[in-house]
């Protein structure tokens, strides 16, 4: 029997670098073999306003045939 289940968790966080205010979002997927992380950056007055975009991209991924949504 082959059971395929995916893990996945967010995180949101906000710090200083060499760009000032930083903000970012991580996705980390795990399966039965692999560890997936991608991650999003940018200044943080401009999180809000790419982040629906993003979302959109990272609900376009698929993992083999199981989508990630």
């Amino acid at each position: 029997m082959n059971s395929s289940k995916i893990f996945g968790k967010d995180l949101i966080y906000t710090y200083y670098s060499n760009l000032g205010p930083t903000k970012s979002k991580e996705i980390m997927i795990r399966n039965n073999t692999d560890l997936f992380k991608i991650i999003f950056t940018t200044q943080t007055d401009e999180f809000h306003k790419f982040l629906p975009n993003i979302n959109k991209i990272i609900d376009s991924f698929q993992i083999g045939t199981t989508k990630l949504d």
